[in-house]
């Protein structure tokens, strides 16, 4: 059983490279395609199993019930929407197929928590995601360059900006920040020197296909992420070892300077124009894209009904653009209850990562790259609407949770034995503060 649920998520993990990549469809039907018939799947075949086993059919964690109360919240909001008529045209059947496709990401979390249970499993799924974004890297290089022909993968003509794997640049640059600790923390305890060097060759173009994207919010996120590696790790190693991290950063800040010569003219200058645009004459909104015009047109709209919002899907019908912002998103259409609950989803996942990360000290490598990539994508919500890379980053976020679950030797033990003390030891402290008398050992007897 363990072959095939792995199995199973290899040709998901496939399956999202011939459709997010190389937009191949198995079906013109709205909501039918190959990903979502191996996720619910997946999903059929965990109730099946662990029921005829007598296990539970869901894994308990302290995200599951957030995702639920998110889920049914937002399509509360859907259905009221469409009740009422907030917006014209406002097709309840389209709208429950885009809404089941948003919620797909979620669903995925739960099953993959639920269906892997070991660590062998868990840590060979790791390394998939990896060289899933080795491929989406390489597509992109190859038609950013015209050599290979991938019509999602395109390269912006006004600004020289790839889109990406995902069809849409800022998103992919999200999505890349999420990984690239993930693959740093491969590269770093890879064995074999050739390994180190592949990995560390995959590093450089995958930073460069980073700087190809033009996306200033990835950039930002990268370098949070990267100072939060940074903290996590100097927490709990030598400094020799810390040295040679801080030689890495350098390094790699010395080859993205120079790469950044490489890039070809459009995107080079367009990039510049960007960053450097606010100390020149263009104005705030030039320089944000926008932006901020539509996020204050949002909050706008978020003061006449702050509680609940202004319906599930209802940004872009009442602004006329997209908001670019996650959390504003939710905070328009749904209020703020809806935006609790999102956040709360995160928090809740970044909360048990730490908690992994204290109690599973032999993989806490894993445990750094995640949260670091984590706070990177949090970030990238800042400056763009997320739905693609939603799936791989609650994947990753399912896969380290349940790493950090597993039973481990010793630790049951280790537990029992603080549980043991713990008490003893409190109330001698306490006895101690407050001057009482303390308790003696009985002399020892010859």
């Amino acid at each position: 059983m363990k072959f095939t649920v792995n199995a199973l998520f290899w040709l998901l993990l496939t399956a999202f490279i011939l459709e997010f990549s190389l937009d191949v469809s198995i079906s013109d039907v709205p909501g039918l395609s190959l990903k979502n018939i191996l996720i619910y799947g997946l999903l059929l075949a965990l109730f099946i199993v662990n029921r005829s086993f007598g296990k539970p059919v869901i894994g308990r964690n302290r995200v599951n019930i957030p995702i639920v109360l998110f889920v049914l919240y937002c399509l509360a909001s859907l259905l009221t929407t469409a009740m009422f008529r907030v917006v014209p045209d406002y097709s309840m059947i389209k709208e429950l197929i885009l809404f089941k496709s948003y919620m797909d990401p979620y669903v995925l979390f739960i099953v993959a928590y639920s269906a892997i249970h070991d660590e062998k499993s868990i840590k060979s799924l790791l390394l998939a995601l990896v060289v899933v974004m080795a491929v989406f890297v390489g597509i992109t290089v190859l038609s950013s360059f015209d050599i290979l022909s991938v019509r999602r993968a395109t390269v912006d003509e006004r600004w020289g900006r790839t889109r990406g794997a995902f069809a849409e640049a800022n998103q992919f640059a999200a999505y890349l920040v999420a990984f690239i600790p993930l693959l740093g923390a491969f590269m770093m305890t890879a064995r074999s020197t050739i390994v180190r060097a592949m990995l560390a060759g995959v590093l450089l173009v995958t930073l460069y296909v980073l700087l190809l994207s033009g996306s200033r919010g990835g950039l930002v996120a990268l370098f949070v992420g990267t100072g939060v590696y940074y903290l996590l790790y100097s927490r709990h190693t030598l400094p020799k070892s810390l040295m040679n991290l801080t030689m890495v950063y350098v390094a790699v800040l010395l080859v993205m300077g120079l790469v950044f010569f490489t890039l070809p003219d459009t995107t080079a200058s367009g990039l510049l124009l960007k960053l450097s645009g606010k100390f020149t004459d263009v104005t705030e909104t030039d320089y944000s894209s926008g932006r901020l015009e539509t996020w204050g047109a949002g909050l706008k709209l978020f003061m006449h009904s702050p509680l609940f919002g202004t319906g599930w899907r209802t940004f872009i019908p009442l602004v006329g653009w997209n908001s670019h912002n996650d959390y504003i998103l939710f905070l328009v259409t749904t209020g703020v209850v809806g935006l609790y609950l999102y956040l709360l989803v995160y928090v809740r996942i970044l909360k048990s990562a730490l908690e992994c990360r204290r109690l599973d000290p032999v993989n806490r490598h894993l445990y750094n790259a995640f949260i670091s990539g984590f706070i990177s994508f949090m970030v990238a919500l800042l400056f763009v609407n997320i739905y693609n890379p939603t799936y791989f980053v609650l994947l990753y976020a399912a896969l380290v949770l349940k790493l950090g679950a597993l039973p481990k030797p010793g630790r049951e033990l280790v537990q029992e034995r603080v549980a043991e003390v713990e008490p003893a030891a409190g109330r001698i402290l306490r006895r101690r503060q407050a001057g009482g008398p303390q308790e003696n050992k009985p002399a020892r007897q010859p």
